[in-house]
């Protein structure tokens, strides 16, 4: 399969640019504690990420441009939405600083490969079930934040949810360390 590198305006970039778009009516639900509009919002994020790869892949639409935005959008989408959750909605903080940590070292790793290397690293698979049990963690928060019969089961669900998002973290910053490790011992040779 051949890959379209240089391709900027694609349908699978589009889900991703509009992925990013999602942050501002995100925040803007959870300051206004909308929780029916931000799990239509969530719902929809989760499908864009999904559509994205899939159309890439089944449209050979993979670009370097689109493994650079996808993640990303990720990253932008993911990290306002738990920073507006710990302002308004007093989402842990040490969680906040965990996904946010691991995303800036990501970003900072994966910089520093594409200047010294010109090489793009794609996104690896325990990076991915991260993002996709993140963003099942901060659903089971929204829903354990409605005022229902049902709150106490979604935040359980979402407290055993968080330790597999704190394994996948730390799996995923192990492999993108290694990533960025091995790089670098080879710039050294």
């Amino acid at each position: 399969m051949e890959i379209s590198r240089n391709k900027v305006f694609t349908l699978s970039n589009f889900f991703s640019f509009l992925r990013i778009f999602f942050v501002v009516p995100a925040i803007y639900f959870i300051r206004r504690d909308d929780t029916d509009s931000l799990l239509i919002l969530a719902f929809l994020g989760m499908l864009t990420d999904w559509l994205d790869g899939f159309l890439a892949r089944t449209l050979n639409q993979i670009s370097d441009i689109g493994k650079i935005l996808d993640p990303i959008a990720d990253k932008i989408c993911i990290g306002g939405s738990v920073i507006a959750f710990n302002y308004y909605w007093d989402f842990p903080l040490w969680l906040t600083l965990v996904i946010l940590g691991r995303d800036a070292l990501i970003l900072a790793g994966s910089m520093i490969i594409f200047r010294k290397f010109r090489v793009v690293t794609p996104s690896r698979i325990p990076g991915k079930i991260a993002v996709f049990l993140i963003s099942v963690s901060l659903i089971f928060f929204i829903l354990g934040q409605r005022d229902w019969q049902y709150s106490k089961f979604f935040l359980d669900f979402y407290d055993w949810n968080n330790i597999l998002v704190i394994i996948y973290l730390i799996i995923s910053i192990v492999i993108y360390g290694n990533v960025f490790f091995t790089h670098h011992k080879g710039d050294r040779k």
